[in-house]
């Protein structure tokens, strides 16, 4: 069997540590829903695990593990959420931009993509979510997410 060790993903460092999570969905437009995400590597910086979490009851808890697993060795982000749904987006980061996509992976599943953007001093994230609902042509607005890092703690 052979053994593959995935790269060191040094360049994810600036999603390191607690973030407060603020969101708006296009089924709750009134509602500000809010949760948690925290961002940690696992092994020697070849995977960075995201636990994230939201108050509200309809929004399932989620574990996404990311690495440089998909073709050719670029990222991948491995979705699985307290419903049991597991999904596979391509992911990239770059000039402080982080973005995720998937096609669908049948006739009734949906296309979905995410662009998140970090503020200059890297403590903001803004972000949205779109998706495509089988048998239509246009990509629309889903899901939009604040992330605001977490005052450090004193060890």
């Amino acid at each position: 069997m052979k053994n593959i060790v995935g790269r060191p993903l040094d360049e994810l460092e600036p999603f390191i540590g607690e973030w407060t999570v603020e969101g708006r969905h296009v089924a709750f437009p009134d509602v500000t829903i809010r949760g948690h995400s925290l961002f940690e590597w696992w092994g020697n910086r070849v995977y960075l695990l995201h636990d994230s979490s939201f108050d509200h009851p309809d929004f399932p808890d989620s574990l996404s593990v990311i690495g440089a697993t998909g073709p050719d060795g670029g990222l991948a982000l491995h979705w699985f959420d307290t419903r049991g749904v597991h999904r596979v987006f391509d992911m990239t980061f770059a000039g402080g931009v982080w973005t995720i996509s998937r096609k669908a992976a049948g006739p009734k599943d949906f296309d979905q993509d995410m662009r998140a953007t970090f503020s200059a001093d890297g403590d903001t994230m803004t972000s949205e979510s779109r998706l495509r609902e089988p048998g239509t042509p246009d990509m629309k607005h889903d899901f939009a997410v604040t992330y605001v890092r977490a005052p450090q703690r004193a060890r």
